[in-house]
């Protein structure tokens, strides 16, 4: 990691406490100060010693009562300066920047966030929130005890003697090369290891996640391969970093060792000389033994602290991701019609153009179908109106205003989307369908239920509304989660509806069902469909078919049918 980026870290530390910095900011000053106080201590032991070859009875007591009163104060100092930790900030500090986190994922643009796979995102806010919240107060004052305590010795040894004073200045310095050697091997470890511990935590999710689907296929083997394989992985990096780095950490710790013996080499030919007396070499031994301590257990836990750092930077890669910009001035909508207006656009690292020069009408309170192959755009153009990603040219319009100028929450409370693969979470009914409106009542989710034919299948299940769903809906089938997300659509009461073949992969009794919920849902809204099955869009008022992201034909079904083009060569081959 290059000096900047080390220089940058207590910003993103302070940064990162959020709202507890200045709790951290306190704590640290404490951890200073007691730091001082320490190598005041060990600092004592000079004139102790001297006292002691005079047998100077009153300045033994004197000298012995100083350092009693400084290590009390150094003591209550310790405590105080770990109020972060154990008065609960370092918990708030992590709840809020999990929190924080949520929040921003809310406001990138979707594509930057799909092209981490979800279990890289969880091990980032989970476990990286973890190791730079619970390490960081006993890093830093391992860190500050490390430096000062030393340093406040190595100073007051120079008023007894200056070439002492300065060795011992010199001394521990000279540690830092062997640790700037060392330190780019560590860092590209910590690294290596975060990457690969989240791609396991991504495989994990996914084979859990997928094992319905790998058990019909018979392929759970074969994907239990890429999960073991993965923590292979994980535990051979751990092996191979801890013996690359046992040399360098043997060479760090015999370096101080090392040192203090040419120090004690450097006193005991001065005191040959008699440059300084016995007692003086003395006591600056014993203070070496005691602040060589600090500085030998922060160097034997380097590896912590590039572990923390290694987290600080992926949190702050996560937190860099800019957020769709919000232009000025803000406007709402007061009609529903929508509008693309000269629109292409290309995903991330890709060079073909997912959709081209789209200029396209969808009026308001009408049906408007979307049609054409897998791959035409008709995702894309849906994402574009959602605001997934600003497009590379071109605009959408919500009744006449660029969605560029709606704020996103207003943007999100005018559309209402039923996929075809619904999603719920794994809470329970009542709060799946809440999800719609927040400060709905009980009565209103009931009314919601009973209007997308939901309600008796719900009153059946053991615990009713309060009836868990299970992970992704699992307890429920097909037709029955279909219903629910629609009861959550009708809740929210968007006027902008968009319907993604909701009744595709139903039976026909399900399908039935939720045909009757749909009718309700679109009730005098503004609704894109995306179809599939062309008989179900005879009726829509505006038919559009998409082909390579470009906009090929429009018009009712009639009008299409008498064209003889792409639209009438599908509707010819479903028949």
């Amino acid at each position: 990691m290059n000096s900047k980026a080390f220089a940058n870290l207590p910003h993103m530390i302070f940064s990162t406490a959020g709202e507890q910095a200045p709790a951290l900011k306190r704590s640290m000053l404490l951890g200073c100060i007691t730091a001082t106080l320490r190598g005041l201590v060990f600092a004592c032991f000079i004139p102790l010693f001297y006292a002691v070859a005079a047998q100077d009875g009153r300045s033994i007591v004197t000298w012995l009562i100083v350092m009693t009163i400084l290590m009390l104060v150094a003591s209550i100092g310790d405590w105080y300066s770990r109020d972060y930790d154990y008065n609960g900030h370092a918990a708030r500090a992590g709840n809020d920047l999990r929190h924080q986190l949520g929040q921003h994922l809310r406001r990138i643009p979707l594509q930057d966030l799909y092209r981490s796979r979800s279990g890289n995102t969880a091990a980032t806010i989970a476990g990286n929130v973890d190791d730079v919240i619970n390490y960081t107060m006993t890093v830093s004052l391992m860190l500050v005890a490390a430096i000062v305590t030393p340093t406040v010795v190595a100073l007051v040894a120079l008023f007894f003697d200056w070439r002492l004073g300065l060795a011992l200045l010199i001394l521990f310095p000279a540690v830092i090369p062997i640790y700037l050697w060392v330190r780019p091997m560590m860092t590209r470890h910590k690294a290596e290891q975060a990457a690969a511990s989240s791609h396991l935590n991504a495989e994990i999710v996914e084979y859990t996640q997928g094992l319905p689907v790998l058990k019909a296929a018979t392929c759970v083997g074969d994907k239990s391969a890429r999960f073991i394989s993965a923590a292979k992985a994980v535990e051979d990096l751990q092996i191979k970093s801890l013996r690359d780095e046992s040399v360098p950490n043997l060479l760090l710790a015999s370096a101080i060792e090392i040192g203090m013996l040419l120090v004690v080499a450097l006193g005991l030919w001065q005191v040959s000389h008699g440059d300084i007396s016995l007692m003086l070499l003395t006591a600056l031994m014993v203070a070496i033994i005691r602040f060589a301590e600090p500085l030998s257990v922060f160097l034997s836990m380097m590896s912590i602290f590039e572990m923390v750092h290694a987290g600080y930077n992926r949190l702050q890669d996560l937190r860099d991701i800019e957020p769709l910009p919000q232009a000025q001035p803000v406007q709402t909508p007061s009609q529903y019609h929508i509008d693309f207006h000269d629109l292409s656009f290309t995903y991330a690292g890709q060079s073909d153009t997912a959709l081209e020069s789209i200029n396209l009408h969808i009026p308001a309170n009408a049906l408007t179908a979307l049609v054409g192959p897998s791959g035409c755009g008709k995702t894309t153009l849906i994402r574009m109106l959602m605001r997934y990603a600003d497009p590379q040219q071109g605009n959408v319009a919500i009744g006449g205003i660029d969605i560029r100028h709606i704020e996103p929450e207003t943007l999100n409370r005018l559309i209402a989307v039923v996929f075809q693969d619904v999603y719920l979470f794994d809470d329970t009914i009542l709060a799946n369908i809440r999800m719609g409106r927040a400060d709905a009542s009980e009565a209103d989710i009931i009314a919601a239920a009973r209007a997308a034919q939901c309600h008796d299948f719900i009153e059946r299940l053991p615990d009713g509304y309060q009836t868990r769903v299970g992970d992704i809906g699992n307890n429920l089938s097909g037709g029955e989660k279909q219903r629910i997300s629609i009861a959550r659509a009708l809740l929210k009461d968007a006027p902008i509806i968009i319907l993604d073949e909701p009744t595709a992969a139903l039976d026909t009794h399900s399908e039935l069902a939720v045909q009757h919920a749909i009718d309700a849902l679109v009730q005098n809204k503004t609704v894109i469909v995306i179809a599939h099955r062309l008989s179900t869009i005879v009726a829509a008022q505006q038919i559009i078919v998409l082909d390579n992201g470009q906009l090929i034909e429009q018009g009712s079904h009639s009008e299409l049918l008498t064209q003889n083009g792409r639209y009438a060569r599908l509707w010819q081959t479903q028949q």
